[in-house]
């Protein structure tokens, strides 16, 4: 949850919200603008280390999330930043309260989202550091799992017909070439190019299926969240 904080927060302001050179540098951007750790959420890091050391990076001054972002920012959108950039994991928006936030509430689909009853364990141990192919491995081990887990089965009965189409739309022309036949002299005849028309076909994108939650958007409406720019 909080990587898909860190991806909002650069989809609103058009670039990385803790752009570190260091790791070190990095957690000092991220505890001069998240609202700073209490005591107990240190004590839960298990780390005599870490608790001394994170409150210094944290102590010099501070800047807001408002202050990173643009000032036309959706209210719900910093609303959702901000349940998801915190500290403490426990405290943090889970999957299914940030589907359900106002921000990207119409996304929602429940007859479309599967849940598990376990926690994920990813095949990482922290505090080792693995070498980037080690690293890409586990993770394309991770969604060999997953498809196991959740299997999306694609029937054709299961999916709606595509729509006719409109009575309006206009007609496309093909050119098709006749059969090349022999005239009587050494060199050879082509015939001329017959137009033939065909009504227009509906425009189908494959591995799409209909959503039973989605509803038509209407026509020049936009919302929802921002495509990621860079500056």
């Amino acid at each position: 949850m909080w990587s898909l904080g860190c991806v909002l927060g650069e989809m609103l302001r058009g670039r990385p919200l803790f752009p570190g050179t260091s790791t070190l540098h990095q957690l000092e951007l991220i505890l001069g603008t998240i609202p700073p750790p209490s005591k107990e959420d240190l004590l839960a890091l298990s780390s005599s280390f870490s608790a001394s050391v994170l409150p210094c990076l944290g102590s010099r001054p501070r800047q807001t999330l408002d202050a990173l972002l643009p000032p036309d920012t959706p209210p719900e959108a910093l609303d959702l930043l901000k349940g998801l950039l915190v500290f403490a994991p426990g405290k943090r928006l889970s999957a299914a309260q940030a589907l359900r936030h106002p921000y990207v509430q119409r996304f929602h689909c429940p007859a479309r989202e599967q849940t598990l009853d376990a926690a994920v364990r990813l095949p990482v141990l922290e505090g080792v550091q693995l070498s980037a192919p080690e690293y890409r491995r586990r993770v394309y081990q991770v969604l060999r799992s997953a498809t196991t887990i959740f299997p999306h089965p694609r029937s054709p009965s299961s999916a709606p017909p595509p729509p006719p189409p409109p009575a309006s739309a206009t007609p496309r022309t093909l050119y098709t070439r006749p059969p090349r036949v022999r005239s009587a002299g050494l060199t050879p005849g082509v015939g001329l190019q017959t137009p033939q028309t065909f009504p227009a076909e509906p425009r189908t994108f494959p591995g799409r299926t209909w959503c039973p939650c989605s509803s038509p958007r209407p026509q020049g409406v936009s919302g929802g969240p921002p495509r990621a720019t860079r500056g």
